[in-house]
Formats: C-alpha cells, sequence, structure tokens
C-alpha cells in the first residue's frame, strides 16, 4: 500500500510538472470548497479536520474562510477554529507557491475524565502562511502549508478565579496542514 501512495504521489508531481502552462483565464473568479487536515498520522482517538471557502479574487490573491475542528478522546478536548485567510500567490501555473496571513479565533474545551473540573481557553492565533497550491485540473487543487505565528490565549478555569496568559509560539512541520480545494469556475456563465 505504502509503495501505491508514493508511486502515486510521484506519478501526480510527474504529470503536473509536465503541464506546467498558465492556467484557462476565466472572467468569473472561482469560488472553491476546501477540504483540510493537519495530520493524517492521528490516533485512532482523535480527528482533526477542517472545511472552508476559497475565493480567488485574481491569478494571485484568494482569500479563505475557514472552519477548523479537533476531537481528542483520550485527553478529553475538543477545539474549534474560524479563520479568514489571504494568499499571495508567486505564479499563475500548476504549481503555484503562495505567502500569506491568517487570523484564527477559536475556543478550546478540557475536561478530564472523572473530573468536575474544566477549563475553556480562547485562543486569537495571528499566522504568517507559507505553501504551494497543485493544480490537477481546472477545477481541482491539492495544497499543503506551514504555518508561523503568534496567539494570545485567555483561559477561564471553572474552579478557580480567571487566568489570563500570553503565549508565543511558533514552528514548523506541527503546524501543517494540507488539503484538497473543489473550484466551481462555470456555475454562472456570462452571455457574450
Amino acid at each position: 500500500m505504502k509503495r501505491f501512495f508514493w508511486g502515486f504521489c510521484i506519478f501526480l508531481c510527474v504529470s503536473t510538472l509536465a503541464y506546467s502552462e498558465k492556467l484557462v483565464d476565466e472572467r468569473i473568479p472561482p469560488v472553491g470548497i476546501i477540504f483540510n487536515v493537519g495530520d493524517i498520522l492521528q490516533g485512532i482517538d482523535s480527528y482533526q479536520g477542517g472545511i472552508g471557502i476559497k475565493y480567488k479574487r485574481n491569478e494571485k490573491i484568494s482569500w479563505r474562510f475557514l472552519l477548523d475542528f479537533y476531537y481528542d478522546s483520550a485527553a478529553y478536548l475538543t477545539s474549534v477554529n474560524t479563520g479568514i485567510a489571504y494568499e499571495k500567490h508567486f505564479y499563475d501555473t500548476r504549481i503555484s507557491p503562495y505567502i500569506g496571513g491568517e487570523l484564527k479565533p477559536g475556543i478550546i474545551y478540557y475536561k478530564p475524565e472523572n473530573s468536575t473540573n474544566s477549563e475553556t481557553t480562547i485562543p486569537l492565533k495571528l499566522n504568517g502562511i507559507f505553501g504551494v497550491e497543485i493544480y490537477l485540473t481546472e477545477f481541482l487543487s491539492l495544497f499543503a502549508e506551514y504555518s508561523l505565528g503568534a496567539q494570545y490565549t485567555f483561559t477561564n478555569p471553572e474552579v478557580g478565579s480567571n487566568n489570563s496568559r500570553l503565549i508565543i509560539e511558533s514552528g514548523l512541520g506541527n503546524s501543517g496542514k494540507i488539503g484538497v480545494t473543489v473550484y466551481f469556475r462555470n456555475v454562472i456563465q456570462l452571455s457574450d
């Protein structure tokens, strides 16, 4: 199975490079639906994924509106993040590297098993992102990206007094994301 997976990945990269011409210029900016995961090697008792909408303003600028969800039954943790992201693409080709930024507010709920204590955390993340989007067809793309950023977190434990703390975090690798975007280019037809 691993050989098939890696062979398929190599085939996609080589075939995409072979057709690395400029994408078709449309009069209507495409809108797409995004499906993503942060880690494909999650344990059996956890899930991390997201869904969103991507709006391509023009060939090099895109906006994303996101909803990410994380659940870990072993750690008794549930997290929901919303966000908006800006992408600036360097090239309008089938392989399109980009940089940008994202603002992600969210909520994290933690309650250990057999405990009456719980904790609610509200993070606000500001990240710089960089990645690559690979167009397999005119309406389907894969993307991989990493983010580097900072966050402010307000934590409210159920027992005790309110606690506010500032956490500055940065990292690569553990803050990656991969996903698929399905574009709807020809949903609206313009007459000539």
